[in-house]
């Protein structure tokens, strides 16, 4: 069964993979260890999936090698995030986070604790699920990543009410520019430790210079808001995302794409604008994620594509979204 369950245009959801990719992370690493000390039934099942994978050697180079880092310095691309990207390229160790996450998603799926949206309809929305009887449990949930920073320049409101989740990043199902007034206010907190924003800031999902991405699906342990608390929380045990395809191979359709849109809304009647304006921000996404997941960093638009690039948002009355301006005025 597909976890897409958003409507985006076939011109944005053409450009990413259609299979999951896992990110080179495992959080919660304490609470999976204390799975082997407990002993409810689901417990059980957990700890065989673990012990018969044999994940615990993997976590604890994880936390040892996270204990021991240092940043780097200026731009440099992260050590330890490199060397866990090749750790988890191992064949052994891919094997054994693929047998892991499809046990225990199968699991959670038996167990109704598998939700394809945080609340936006769908065969399993989280927002339906009695919060409190997925205390402590592990779950499985899809939705957009948003990071915090980049939702008051839609919604201050929204913003302030968010400010108090313990993590940077949500899972939403809405891109910033749809968290508006009449957004439902349905949102689920991230939990990573506090050297992840730090270690992986130059890696997609998690870019907060772009502050969103379409497809995400987060296996972790649930919890019901704490006190002043605006919604529950992940502590994030593994993320899988939807890659974009590579820019060498989408970059010049897309640049086609907008110069046909160029052409095309000129005549579009003025009550199909507020369409075209989403249609807009999702296209301004779509340039720095092609690039970043292709490790662009420093993009630079032929001549041609610059004049596509200011023709494309001459004819929109929304403006960029504050995280890209940057790298706008520089590509």
């Amino acid at each position: 069964m597909s976890d897409d369950y958003y409507n985006f245009p076939g011109w944005l959801e053409e450009k990413f993979e259609h299979d999951f990719s896992r990110f080179p992370y495992i959080g919660a690493r304490d609470k999976l260890v204390q799975m082997q000390k407990e002993k409810s039934a689901v417990r059980r099942v957990l700890e065989t999936v673990i012990m018969r994978v044999k994940l615990t050697s993997l976590l604890g180079y994880i936390t040892e090698s996270i204990i021991g880092w240092k940043p780097s310095q200026g731009s440099e691309p992260n050590k330890l995030a490199e060397d866990l990207i090749k750790v988890f390229d191992e064949e052994r160790n891919k094997r054994s986070i693929v047998r892991f996450l499809a046990a225990t998603q199968e699991q959670c799926k038996k167990r109704h604790r598998y939700f394809y949206t945080v609340s936006v309809y769908s065969p399993a929305p989280l927002s339906r699920a009695p919060q409190s009887s997925l205390q402590d449990e592990m779950v499985v949930v899809s939705g957009q990543l948003v990071h915090k920073d980049a939702i008051a320049q839609y919604n201050n409101r929204m913003a302030q009410t968010v400010a108090s989740l313990p993590g940077e990043w949500l899972l939403v199902d809405s891109p910033p520019h749809g968290m508006v007034d009449s957004f439902d206010g349905r949102v689920v907190c991230l939990v990573m430790e506090k050297q992840f924003s730090s270690i992986f800031q130059q890696y997609l999902p998690f870019r907060k210079d772009i502050g969103w991405y379409p497809y995400g699906r987060v296996t972790g342990f649930f919890k019901e808001p704490g006190f002043r608390e605006s919604g529950p929380s992940l502590d994030v045990v593994m993320v899988e995302f939807r890659r974009p395809k590579p820019f060498q191979a989408e970059g010049k359709d897309f640049f086609e794409f907008l110069e046909r849109q160029v052409r095309i809304n000129p005549l579009i009647p003025k009550e199909f604008h507020a369409t075209q304006d989403v249609d807009f921000l999702l296209a301004s996404y779509v340039l720095p994620l092609l690039a970043k997941g292709s490790h662009i960093e420093d993009f630079k638009a032929t001549p041609p594509e610059k004049v596509i690039l200011q023709q494309y948002f001459a004819q929109s009355t929304s403006s960029l979204p504050n995280a890209l301006v940057a790298w706008y005025a520089n590509a």
